[in-house]
C-alpha cells in the first residue's frame, strides 16, 4: 500500500497512514505481507551530546513516558534542522541511522562532519537542551532475531551506526 499526497501536514499524514495500516493489517497477515512499520512525528529533546572523535558526535533524545520511537535495529530517521540560508530562516531535513538499541530508553544519532556539509557543521555544536523535530522510522536494512541466527556485520566511517544499533540489541 502506497500513496501519495499534498498539502497535508505531518501529523495529519501520520495518523492517516496508522488509520490505513491498522485496516489493512489483517489483510496483510492473510497473505503473509508483512505490514509498515509504524512512523512517528515528535520533538525530541538533546539529553547529551557525546564527543566520539575530533570530527564526529552522537546526539542523545531521551525518551519519556508519552514520547518514545520505536524501531528495528538497522533503522534511520529524518531530522528536521532550522537553520538559515540567504540570511533567511528555514528547514533542513537529513536522514541519520539510528546508532541505539530499540531496548534503550534513548535514540542515539552519529554524526559525522563533512568538509562541505553544510547541517553536519551545524549539528556539531548542538547542546543538552536543543529540540528536533524527528520523524521515522524508515528503511528496510534492519535485523530480525528469528530469522538471522548468525551474522556478520562489515563497516567503516560513519557507515558503523546501524550496524552499532544491531550490535547492542
Amino acid at each position: 500500500l502506497i500513496f501519495f499526497t499534498t498539502g497535508f501536514r505531518p501529523n495529519r499524514l501520520v495518523r492517516l497512514r496508522n488509520s490505513l495500516i491498522e485496516l489493512c493489517t489483517p489483510i496483510f497477515n492473510n497473505f503473509f505481507i508483512q505490514p509498515l512499520h509504524i512512523s512517528y512525528f515528535m520533538i525530541l529533546t538533546v539529553t547529551e551530546v557525546i564527543t566520539e572523535t575530533h570530527d564526529t558526535k552522537t546526539l542523545r533524545f531521551g525518551f519519556s513516558k508519552d514520547k518514545r520511537i520505536s524501531f528495528i535495529p538497522g533503522q534511520f530517521v529524518m531530522m528536521t534542522v532550522p537553520t538559515e540560508k540567504d540570511g533567511k530562516p528555514t528547514v533542513v531535513k537529513r536522514s541519520y541511522s539510528v546508532a541505539s538499541s530499540p531496548t534503550k530508553d534513548y535514540l542515539d544519532l552519529t554524526v559525522k562532519e563533512m568538509p562541505n556539509g553544510f547541517i553536519s557543521k551545524q549539528l556539531q555544536n548542538t547542546e543538552v537542551g536543543q529540540e528536533f523535530d524527528i520523524s521515522g522510522p524508515f528503511g528496510h536494512f534492519t535485523f530480525n532475531e528469528q530469522e538471522m541466527q548468525e551474522i556478520v556485520l562489515i563497516g567503516a566511517g560513519s557507515g558503523i551506526s546501524p550496524l552499532h544499533s544491531i550490535i547492542q540489541y
